[in-house]
């Protein structure tokens, strides 16, 4: 029992090893991040009815981060903030870039494909070629999510100098 014992890290270790692994913003918090904001600000349109979404886009992704320490009210919960490399405009259009590629990009994919296909007459045909654009789109993500698992860095945060940041702090 006692050399038992002596293998199990203690409390203290246990803390310095969770305060080590939240100082770190792996794949998985960024893609929490993604799908938390996401819901957040689908919430906030379906309270404004729908009205004005490119205005609610703007205030919780552009406005309310000025505020809060560049944190959204999803970032603010992982605790996680974006951090500016170079104080420029670009920094603020991260949110519109991430969200036009994941989103903007393969709903273009789809509204072109509906266009298209209304035009092929053979059903076998059409349904081919709906079911070639689908697996195009779930193969566009899994690349992007075994990227985001390689590089941690994406090229949206590149071309904004921007990067995420842990704000844990260490509590002794």
């Amino acid at each position: 029992m006692l050399d038992l014992e002596k293998r199990i890290p203690s409390k203290e270790e246990f803390k310095q090893l969770a305060y080590k692994k939240g100082e770190v913003v792996s794949p998985l918090r960024r893609v929490t991040l993604f799908f938390l904001d996401l819901f957040i600000y689908f919430i906030i349109t379906i309270f404004t009815k729908g009205r004005y979404p490119l205005l609610a886009f703007l205030i919780y992704f552009t406005i309310l981060p000025i505020f809060l320490d560049y944190k959204t009210l999803g970032s603010a919960f992982l605790n996680i903030r974006f951090k500016k490399l170079k104080n420029t405009f670009t920094s603020y259009l991260r949110p519109y870039l991430l969200y036009f590629y994941y989103l903007g990009v393969p709903y273009g994919i789809f509204a072109d494909v509906a266009f298209i296909g209304n035009y092929i007459t053979s059903s076998t045909i059409k349904i081919t070629f709906y079911l070639f654009i689908i697996v195009f789109v779930l193969l566009f993500y899994i690349i992007n999510l075994v990227l985001l698992f390689i590089h941690k860095r994406r090229f949206y945060d590149s071309l904004c100098y921007t990067e995420l940041e842990s704000t844990i702090k260490e509590k002794m």
